[in-house]
């Protein structure tokens, strides 16, 4: 055989094996998880093996680019530590939260850590490997996280290895609320309280905002003084009741007032819609199922977390992003809705799998 026709020969190979994987050949996922197996032990002690290497290198060449982000860590961590306080408070009051409720959240849920190996060399789908799979407790479907959010879905798993198809692929969707705070239009509500009487006068009620205030009024009894004249003997009083001569009286009375009270709580606007990707270096875009009055009180800066529900791939309040872009559409009074996605998503070593399967599937 000539060299070209080696070569056409080993194109046409190629692009066969490729069309097959894509449409999910079983034979070729088979071989995959064989081959995978088989090389596993051999990754490993290459990794070990150049890991210190690579290491070395780094720290010689990136020296001066670590000192300066590690200068900014620990301005970051000083400026974190009384906010990280408060929030472990807030995250035990919500756990106390749920169990009087009766809820359930991510913590939950058994996970499983694995380490990325690999990425995708696709440019069509954004997907990473991971160096744990089936004989860990992995299945498909199940919700890939980082420390800063939501970061995928296992779409294939094999014996020590899955796939995770990441959040900015064309082909991943999850149901999403976008949370904003807005400030309430009409905040009013007054409760004057008079003391003396125990009774509540008029209650004017206007969304969720709170406007107290209290006014108390107290009167005194009249003060008498009496004043007698020093050197001359004791008066007696006259038959008639009046005051004998050089006794003066006077009177006074005391009123006193409260303050006023005023406490704003600001309005949340909850919506609902589809979240999918839109490809590597592009915002995630959000679709609203139902285009609400609400929907014009979307603004930058809105979080975005997962909705749960019993055919979600994932447990309720996982964290997205935040509102980047609201948009209108031409001749449509559905916003477009882009979102900034919280995890760093080209710089993924260490993943998270939540052992979490929807309800509406168990059984």
């Amino acid at each position: 055989m000539g060299r070209k026709r080696v070569i056409a020969l080993l194109v046409l190979s190629s692009l066969l094996l490729i069309t097959l994987d894509i449409r999910g050949n079983a034979a070729i996922d088979r071989a995959r998880g064989v081959f995978s197996v088989l090389m596993s032990p051999f990754d490993t002690a290459a990794r070990t093996i150049s890991r210190p290497i690579v290491n070395a290198w780094d720290g010689i060449t990136d020296y001066d680019r670590l000192r300066r982000e590690n200068e900014a860590l620990r301005e970051q961590i000083d400026r974190q530590t009384g906010a990280e306080i408060e929030a472990q408070a807030s995250i035990l009051e919500f756990q106390q939260l749920l169990l009087l409720s009766r809820l359930t959240s991510a913590s939950s849920y058994p996970t499983v850590i694995g380490e990325v190996q690999g990425e995708s060399p696709s440019n069509f789908s954004y997907t990473v490997e991971l160096n744990k799979g089936s004989l860990d407790g992995i299945s498909v479907g199940m919700p890939v996280v980082n420390q800063a959010g939501l970061v995928g879905k296992i779409t294939k798993v094999f014996p020590g290895t899955s796939i995770v198809l990441l959040v900015t692929d064309p082909d991943f969707s999850i149901g999403v609320k976008v949370l904003t705070a807005v400030s309430p239009s009409n905040p009013s509500i007054t409760v004057p309280i008079d003391i003396g009487s125990g009774g509540f006068g008029e209650t004017t009620t206007s969304g969720v905002s709170t406007t107290s205030s209290s006014t108390t009024t107290t009167t005194l009894p009249p003060e008498t003084t009496t004043t007698l004249p020093s050197l001359d003997p004791p008066a007696t009083a006259p038959p008639d009741g009046s005051l004998p001569a050089g006794v003066t009286t006077s009177s006074s009375s005391t009123t006193s007032s409260s303050s006023t009270t005023s406490t704003t709580i600001p309005e949340v606007v909850r919506e609902t819609g589809t979240l999918s990707g839109q490809g590597r270096d592009r915002p995630l875009i959000v679709r609203f199922v139902d285009s609400s009055s609400s929907s014009g009180k979307l603004q930058v800066g809105s979080k975005v977390q997962t909705a749960g529900g019993n055919t979600s791939i994932a447990p309720a309040n996982l964290p997205i992003g935040t509102v980047s872009s609201v948009s209108s559409q031409s001749g449509n009074s559905v916003p477009i809705v882009e979102v900034e996605p919280a995890a760093d998503l080209s710089k993924l070593n260490y993943l998270t799998v939540i052992l979490y399967v929807p309800s509406g599937s168990a059984g």
